[in-house]
């Protein structure tokens, strides 16, 4: 048993020197110094959150789920709790229980992120209804401030406007409903100020046609005329994507730049499409070996938002069937 120690200093304060003296790893011990049955009733929620947080970031999954749980039970009224419990239920596949947590979960009790990652983990069992519900929270917010300008809306502590749609968009293409999609671009253009919607419209009438081109050249202008100092991997990823759906051609993959100030993940853009080039080609080992690749680098798959922007979005489809069984085993 922990020997309980009168101490000089809160849970949050601990937390704050902990992290200032990048100790992290030192939190489970720090956190058996406190008797949680003695801690204010805010003490006592963020004790029983962190010492959830210390099994799940340990990769104790058993262990986490019995912490939080207990803190539940300790905190029902914490909505942090109840989320990262909805997670753990997750975790074991038991996806009625997650929806019900996370419905219980109100933005901004939960921060915005949670939010996208609620309407992620949802995605990841087709549960799209569910998933676009989520989601709405964070665009009444959009609504409300009036303007979707990204700086504005990141210091705000929201995503870019461009994330969140591009979410929803993704949920659109696997429901078969781009009409709703629409008319919601539509109403954020006239309610929302500082922002370029007619390139989200232009990437939809592509979605809509399945004709790409039109982004394609917008991509291949956009990389011709920016100055070169600054990362263009992003733009270059997506551009052979793009044109790697019309040409099933790996090379198109294989050859594109993307350098360290790039982000790491495009790599994995480029892996997933060559799996789906090697699926399209019958190349059954090559697409297993490619995609047990993908797995070990991107075990939870790919954001909603990356498999809209980047047209994986049904290939994707073809892999939850894996990531869904890794989790019934848990």
């Amino acid at each position: 048993m922990p020997l309980f120690l009168r101490r000089s200093e809160t849970v949050e304060q601990m937390i704050d020197r902990v992290v200032g003296e990048r100790k992290t790893d030192l939190f489970e011990q720090e956190l058996q110094k406190f008797d949680p049955s003695r801690l204010t009733r805010k003490e006592k929620e963020t004790w029983h959150l962190y010492w959830g947080i210390t099994a799940f970031r340990r990769g104790d999954r058993a262990e986490a789920f019995r912490r939080f749980t207990e803190a539940y039970e300790a905190c029902p009224e914490s909505q942090e709790i109840r989320f990262s419990l909805g997670q753990e239920y997750e975790a074991r596949g038991d996806i009625d229980k997650m929806l019900e947590l996370f419905g219980s979960c109100e933005f901004p009790h939960i921060s915005s992120r949670h939010v996208l990652t609620a309407s992620r983990y949802a995605y990841l069992w087709s549960r799209f209804e569910k998933a676009a519900d989520f989601l709405q929270p964070i665009f009444k917010a959009y609504f409300a401030l009036g303007i979707a300008d990204d700086h504005f809306l990141y210091v705000r502590g929201l995503p870019f406007f461009g994330e969140t749609w591009s979410y929803l968009l993704c949920y659109s293409i696997l429901t078969r409903n781009l009409r709703s999609i629409r008319d919601f671009t539509g109403e954020a253009k006239a309610r929302l100020s500082d922002y370029d919607f007619d390139k989200l419209i232009l990437f939809l009438d592509c979605w809509e046609s399945e004709d790409f081109g039109a982004k394609i050249t917008e991509l291949e202008a956009i990389i011709a005329k920016e100055n070169q100092q600054f990362p263009l991997g992003y733009q270059r990823v997506q551009l052979a994507s793009l044109k790697s759906l019309r040409e099933l051609n790996p090379a198109l993959l294989t050859h594109v730049v993307v350098d360290e100030r790039d982000f790491p993940w495009l790599e994995d853009v480029l892996l997933i499409h060559r799996a789906r080039i090697a699926n399209i080609s019958n190349d059954n080992l090559k697409e297993s070996q490619l995609v047990d690749k993908f797995f070990e680098r991107q075990p939870m798959l790919f954001e909603p938002d990356h498999a809209s922007t980047f047209a994986f979005v049904h290939y994707q489809e073809t892999l939850k069937d894996r990531y869904q069984a890794s989790r019934l085993k848990a």
